[in-house]
């Protein structure tokens, strides 16, 4: 006879940050862009002949600037697989903004009851494919976790210098701005 069940869930991360990656550059691409950054420095004399000092300074800048981007081509997301999901969250802010109606209300919660099963999708489908990536990359899984944990750890309680302790972020944040100097030293001292 079963009197009980224990269900165990994990607690929820915030949703993942995405930071654009470097692409690492091979000896002739590399080549390529220094060679193609020579050839707009040598317009330089020509082009800023009757420029002032800083029409000068913002044409250096100008250029290095777009070579820059040339070279460092930010990674894009990938849409494909997340398409549907945008497409349900344009849906649904319609929706919102029409008048409010019963049928709306149902159909708003049947699109939000699918959104979440599709973010749900893609954040699987998002994690399998970093970690396959990075299996095919250097054959471990290591650098995987470290792309994939969202995880930021606050500091639990404060005492602010009433000695009350403080729990929500925002009072933890008010009493480590206002008294950096004051809290460090009761921290220590409580130790």
């Amino acid at each position: 006879m079963v009197r009980a069940e224990l269900n165990s869930s994990q607690p929820k991360n915030p949703r993942p940050k995405i930071n654009p990656e470097d692409i690492k550059l091979n000896r002739y691409s590399t080549e390529e862009n220094v060679n193609s950054l020579n050839l707009k420095l040598k317009e330089y004399k020509r082009e800023t002949k009757d420029a002032g000092i800083q029409e000068k300074y913002n044409w250096l800048e100008r250029t290095i600037k777009t070579q820059l981007k040339r070279i460092k081509p930010r990674k894009k997301i990938q849409t494909t697989g997340y398409q549907k999901t945008t497409n349900l969250l344009e849906q649904r802010s319609a929706l919102i903004s029409a008048k409010m109606t019963d049928n709306n209300r149902k159909e708003i919660t049947k699109i939000s009851k699918e959104i979440k099963e599709n973010i749900r999708k893609d954040r699987r489908q998002r994690r399998m494919e970093t970690i396959e990536r990075h299996i095919r990359q250097t054959g471990g899984i290591k650098k995987a976790y470290k792309e994939l944990t969202n995880k930021k750890e606050w500091i639990v309680k404060m005492k602010n210098s009433n000695g009350i302790k403080k729990i929500g972020r925002k009072e933890i944040l008010n009493i480590a701005t206002t008294t950096p100097s004051y809290t460090r030293t009761t921290q220590m001292k409580e130790k």
